[in-house]
């Protein structure tokens, strides 16, 4: 399965996971390369939708939310989770916002939503920061503003030191617990 996904082959991939008696689920979820990555990791890295969508709806036929969720804790060498490289599909956030691991911290103590707060460039900068805000503070299960406490990364820095938006900087002032 790892090389249907690394070699973009949706169909091939969609193809194995029918081959329950040579991959059953709790193969798929071990299946990493050697970097650790797991294969929903690697099409989000590749920001292959129909991959990413066809793991998706495999996980979610074949299991519950709870398995999903632990799955996406799986990080790779970097210590990176699937969260870690939503900027590449932020479509993801919808689906997945509510069971992103937000807190987990990378080998440099970024979380997820540092990550997409540090991705600039991204042609889906505000909405993709906005979503990861409302889901991370979503997430925290506890109605209450986004702990900014949870995103500081290993240098001290906080998302208000790394955002790259003025509006956005705002809603972080106005919604969490600074």
């Amino acid at each position: 399965p790892m090389m249907a996904v690394e070699a973009r082959q949706a169909e091939a991939l969609r193809y194995l996971l029918t081959l329950e008696e040579y991959y059953p689920l709790e193969e798929i979820i071990e299946d990493t390369n050697a970097d650790g990555t797991t294969l929903l990791n690697a099409a989000v890295q590749l920001a292959h939708t129909d991959i990413v969508k066809v793991l998706l709806d495999f996980l979610f036929e074949k299991t519950d939310a709870s398995v999903v969720a632990s799955y996406l804790t799986k990080s790779d060498v970097h210590g990176r989770t699937v969260g870690h490289y939503l900027f590449s599909t932020p479509s993801l956030l919808e689906r997945l916002g509510g069971i992103i691991p937000w807190r987990q911290r990378d080998k440099h103590g970024q979380t997820p939503l540092f990550a997409l707060c540090r991705s600039y460039d991204h042609p889906e900068y505000k909405s993709m920061v906005q979503a990861g805000l409302a889901a991370a503070q979503w997430a925290q299960g506890d109605n209450k503003p986004l702990q900014l406490d949870d995103h500081i990364d290993a240098k001290g820095n906080t998302l208000l030191h790394i955002v790259g938006d003025p509006e956005i900087t705002r809603r972080i002032l106005q919604s969490s617990d600074c």
